[in-house]
């Protein structure tokens, strides 16, 4: 997804978040869908199809989306309510979602899992960190594919420099600050390209292509507009995000 040599270092990727269709419920049995998924829901998966073809017409070709989210689909749980693996419907789901994607031409960053923010003392912040490296290192065993962690901001790149990243990933919204997102990449002192993961698809502030240009300019290698289909405070797909990627390529 990230260029990969000097050559292609100009490049800067639009992608989008499509976090889910129905959320925690898009991958593997729950609740509220004890037969499964998207493989299993024919409207959550005609309204995935619909939203990937836009994606494809808009020229936007690549997605971020959550997959088990806060666990309450997909997972078995022993009589101890500890996790022990995945129900049998996760992978039809997945292989929903990657028959979709490969029909429109869209690319994929599959969000593994969605961490609540009750990390604060500094124990916890140490298992935080182990349990990374291990997911971390669980992705590298079975996959080929590279392999990246989603901060909520640049104050937490600390906890997953030492993880051995393909690429990093921070996110930016407004009350960040605007200085935040400024602040040229360089000085974060990272040995791998970085991307915004998310940035408010909301009008604020600064219109759409201010951040676009100024996340460019600062030296990320790409920005992902929150969202698709969440529907929360944040979250947009203005048109400016679609016109800004096509000046984008027409200049390259």
């Amino acid at each position: 997804m990230l260029p990969a040599n000097d050559s292609a270092a100009s490049r800067f990727v639009v992608g989008a978040n499509l976090p889910w269709v129905g959320y925690g419920t898009d991958f593997g049995a729950s609740g509220w869908f004890p037969e499964g998924g998207l493989s299993a829901q024919p409207a959550a998966l005609g309204r995935l199809d619909h939203t990937l073809a836009a994606l494809e017409r808009d020229g936007i070709a690549v997605l971020r989306l959550f997959m088990l989210c806060d666990g309450r689909s997909g997972i078995r749980f022993d009589s101890h309510h500890l996790p022990i693996g995945l129900d049998d419907s996760v992978f039809p789901d997945i292989d929903a979602l990657l028959t979709a994607a490969k029909r429109h031409h869209v690319r994929v960053m599959p969000v593994l899992r969605r961490l609540r923010r009750f990390w604060r003392t500094a124990d916890r912040l140490d298992a935080l960190q182990q349990f990374l490296s291990e997911a971390v290192q669980c992705v590298r065993a079975s996959a080929r594919q590279p392999v990246t962690v989603g901060c909520a901001g640049t104050w937490h790149l600390h906890l997953v420099k030492p993880l051995g990243l393909d690429f990093y990933q921070v996110h930016w919204y407004e009350r960040f600050g605007w200085s935040a997102l400024e602040r040229p990449v360089a000085e974060l002192g990272l040995d791998r390209p970085v991307i915004l993961g998310e940035f408010s698809g909301v009008r604020s502030r600064w219109g759409i292509a201010d951040v676009l240009d100024t996340a460019r300019q600062a030296g990320y290698q790409g920005a992902f507009v929150w969202s698709l289909l969440s529907e929360d405070a944040h979250s947009g797909y203005p048109p400016e995000v679609v016109k800004w990627a096509r000046a984008q390529s027409e200049r390259h």
